[in-house]
């Protein structure tokens, strides 16, 4: 049987539990792309918790966010698959009244929707600067686009489901 292509996710498999490449995951690497197959990663990671791996070996490119923001190694935007936007303001209209960590990915950036410990950390462990911070929340007379996110744009919507309270989880499952 040969490969064409294949997708690796990167913690535990691209990388072991240092947060490093195994020398033998990059000799693998290297070995299946001298016999011609594509070598793709793909995580549930934000688009900026990838460009890291750029760094070890020349990916034929990347599915981030669980596929919502699909990229090849130029940067050319393979595939997308955006939030509606009316989910986003639901999203914010909760975060208005009920303050969450909420870290928001939208292509190739992610934001802090509040100040949130959990976030920083979070990027902190992979040696990664914190997101920035949009008060977006305060702002949800406007529109999406008022926000500074541009509609069907937004991909990704990550919450510290711990942070969150009962009330505010159920809510944004209904």
């Amino acid at each position: 049987m040969s490969f064409r292509a294949i997708f690796f996710d990167i913690d535990g498999t691209l990388l072991g539990r240092d947060k490093r490449m195994p020398p033998s995951t990059l000799h693998a690497l290297k070995k299946a792309r001298e016999n011609g197959v594509l070598l793709f990663v793909a995580t549930g990671r934000v688009t900026p918790m990838t460009y890291f791996l750029r760094d070890y070996f020349d990916f034929d490119g990347f599915a981030a966010m669980t596929g919502q923001y699909c990229f090849d190694k130029n940067g050319k935007v393979l595939h997308t698959l955006a939030i509606d936007p009316e989910d986003i303001r639901l999203l914010m209209q909760l975060q208005k009244e009920e303050p969450f960590p909420c870290l928001i990915a939208e292509g190739r950036e992610c934001f802090a929707a509040t100040p949130a410990k959990q976030i920083e950390d979070h990027f902190l462990r992979h040696n990664l600067p914190s997101p920035r911070l949009r008060y977006i929340a305060c702002r949800l007379s406007r529109s999406v686009s008022a926000y500074g996110i541009r509609p069907g744009n937004l991909f990704a919507a990550y919450f510290a489901a711990e942070a969150c309270t009962y009330h505010t989880c159920c809510r944004l499952l209904l």
